[in-house]
């Protein structure tokens, strides 16, 4: 990841150690954040090209980078990189300021706060592995909720191998601004197997309709 030195001088030097710092920090803080809320893979293959073009200029800080280079690179539809750097944004990963179209190009802060990376004391220290969320581990939605995006909400369906139609539950959600009642969404799986119960009932009724429907043709 940090250029090694060259054969003529065996100790790195002054820039590259730098570079080294900046790597370690910025993967520290990523690390951190991804121990306390959720992140997808979107918002990670944003961050890590985003620090990598940040890198390519030297750790120029902040950088310019057009939508379209972006989304070239990664491979992503600008819809989800826009998702994903606003999520990056509320997580404190990134700041940004957009551009606009054919005048401006989009500005990129690689955030570090250097108070995050303090290690904790050792009386608070949790043994390894313990309590370290996964993309669809509910112990995630103890922290601030983040509105899923569809891979994560499909992902999730199909885990629990329910027939959820992922888009639909996104747009029901997305029209009542991930409100339950008069209530923010606290917990996004929950809603999901909630939905996965009704659904559960509408197939099979449905089955049965047609079944019979089918049966009445014959005579």
């Amino acid at each position: 990841m940090c250029a090694p030195p060259t054969r003529t001088n065996r100790t790195p030097s002054v820039k590259q150690l730098i570079a080294c710092m900046n790597y370690i920090e910025l993967i520290n803080l990523f690390w951190q954040i991804r121990r306390k809320v959720r992140l997808s893979s979107s918002e990670a293959d944003l961050y890590y090209f985003l620090m990598q073009e940040s890198n390519a200029r030297q750790w120029e800080n902040p950088f310019e980078c057009t939508n379209g280079i972006i989304c070239a690179t990664i491979g992503f539809s600008e819809k989800t990189m826009m998702d994903a750097r606003n999520r990056l944004k509320e997580k404190g990963l990134i700041d940004f300021e957009a551009g606009q179209r054919r005048l401006r190009s989009p500005v990129y802060t690689l955030l570090y706060n250097k108070k995050a990376s303090k290690p904790t004391s050792k009386k608070h220290v949790k043994p390894e592995g313990e309590g370290l969320p996964f993309a669809g581990d509910e112990s995630s939605a103890k922290s601030t909720f983040v509105v899923p995006t569809f891979d994560e909400v499909k992902a999730y369906c199909t885990q629990r191998g329910n027939r959820v139609d992922a888009r639909k539950f996104i747009d029901f959600y997305t029209a009542k601004n991930w409100m339950i009642g008069r209530n923010k969404m606290k917990n996004w799986q929950a809603a999901v197997r909630t939905w996965e119960k009704s659904e559960a009932y509408k197939q099979p009724a449905a089955e049965c309709k047609q079944q019979k429907s089918l049966g009445d043709e014959r005579f």
